[in-house]
């Protein structure tokens, strides 16, 4: 039986084949993905814009369009549990 649906936006952040991990000081043998939950009525490129600015304290404004960009911006919605 499925619980209650929790809703997040997670950004998988690869660079020259590494993968950006974090944790919390309370728990710092636990990594996840930089992101979190929207506050009621923000949308998921705002909610990911805001947790990297307080998780990372780096500023996004959404995925690059320069054709010279190595980015490949994805955006999916996946059900766990």
């Amino acid at each position: 039986m499925l619980g209650a649906v929790l809703e997040v936006v997670a950004a998988a952040i690869v660079r020259s084949g590494r993968l950006l991990v974090v944790s919390k000081r309370s728990a710092d043998h636990v990594f996840y993905l930089p992101g979190g939950a929207p506050e009621p009525g923000e949308p998921e490129r705002e909610t990911l814009a805001r947790e990297l600015r307080e998780e990372l304290g780096v500023t996004w404004s959404g995925p690059s369009r320069s054709p010279s960009s190595r980015t490949s911006p994805r955006w999916s919605r996946c059900r766990c549990g």
